[in-house]
Parts: C-alpha cells; sequence; structure tokens
C-alpha cells in the first residue's frame, strides 16, 4: 500500500530549505510555510497564520474559493469557506489553526496555573466558534500529559462581547481614579 505523504516546514532558514530540498529530492511533497528563520506563535496564531496554514493546506496552490491571499479579508475568507464545508483545504487549514490555538491555550493555562480559567478573546475566536465547539481545541488542551488531570479542571471560555476590552480598560481607569 502506498502512503501519500506531505510535510509543512516551519522556518526557512538554511535548514528549512535544505530540508524541503532533500524531500523533494526522496519525492515527498513539502511546504515551507514561513520565510522567516525563526516562528512565534503569532505568525501561526493570527489573520496571517491562518493564510499560511491555507497555503500549506492547498500545497502552496491555487484554491477555487479563496482566490486572493494577499487581501486584507484573506483570513476570514479561510474561515468562512472552512466553516461552510465549500473547501476541504480551507477546513483543514482551519482544523490545524483551531488545534494549534487550543494547544497554545493550553500551555498558557499551565504557564500561569490558570485554575480560574482561560477565557479567549479577540477578534477571531467568537467568528470561528462552530470550530472551536467541534473538540479540537479541548483536545489540544487537554493534550499535555502528565497535566491532563489539571486542565480538566480549567474552565474555558470564549469571551463574545467584541467590547469587552474596553470595559476592562474603562473599569480599571475608574478603579485608578478613586
Amino acid at each position: 500500500m502506498k502512503h501519500h505523504t506531505q510535510v509543512g516546514i516551519v522556518g526557512a532558514g538554511p535548514a528549512g530549505l535544505i530540508l524541503s530540498h532533500l524531500l523533494h529530492l526522496a519525492g515527498i511533497e513539502s511546504v515551507v510555510l514561513e520565510r522567516r528563520t525563526r516562528v512565534e506563535v503569532e505568525q501561526i496564531l493570527s489573520g496571517p497564520g491562518l493564510v499560511n496554514l491555507h497555503r500549506f493546506t492547498h500545497r502552496g496552490g491555487e484554491c477555487d474559493i479563496v482566490t486572493d491571499l494577499d487581501s486584507p479579508d484573506a483570513p476570514a475568507a479561510v474561515s468562512r469557506a472552512g466553516l461552510g464545508g465549500r473547501c476541504q483545504g480551507c477546513a483543514e487549514a482551519l482544523r490545524m489553526f483551531v488545534s494549534a490555538y487550543g494547544a497554545e491555550a493550553g500551555n498558557l493555562a499551565l504557564r500561569g496555573l490558570a485554575l480560574g480559567g482561560v477565557y479567549v478573546g479577540g477578534g477571531i475566536a467568537p467568528k470561528i466558534l462552530p470550530a472551536i465547539r467541534s473538540g479540537a481545541f479541548m483536545q489540544a488542551f487537554l493534550d499535555k500529559a502528565p497535566m491532563t488531570d489539571l486542565l480538566t479542571k480549567v474552565p474555558v471560555k470564549v469571551i463574545l462581547n467584541a467590547e469587552s476590552g474596553l470595559i476592562g480598560a474603562a473599569t480599571r481607569a475608574n478603579e485608578l481614579s478613586r
């Protein structure tokens, strides 16, 4: 039985480019996801990061649904296509994004011992809530053996109020003014 293998390489430094070339020589497809030598979590868990994942799931090729990856609307278009099931590559990019999001949220919960809860805010989470609720987020959040039991006790919530940042800042300003 022949298996089809793809590899995503994060980081295009000398090692990443050499690995990509060696994989090509071995007949294995690869996509370099990032043109830099160092990748921060924000370069995956952001709108542009979702576009990077789209490039990977489409093997650097074209997508019938999201045609302009340089558009400011590209991340939202990938999300809509993935949520709507209109493009399998977009759906896979969104699944990968949600899994990475959950993994990083779990890492942060452990780093900060956030036993009172993790509250996911920002502009992306409310827009992809169905994907977050699919289970991939929590599976990746909890996949931290031997700390899984601890993390099962940490509540995870998505902030849906788009004004929560302003409300928090106003509350804090009010406290400081007393």
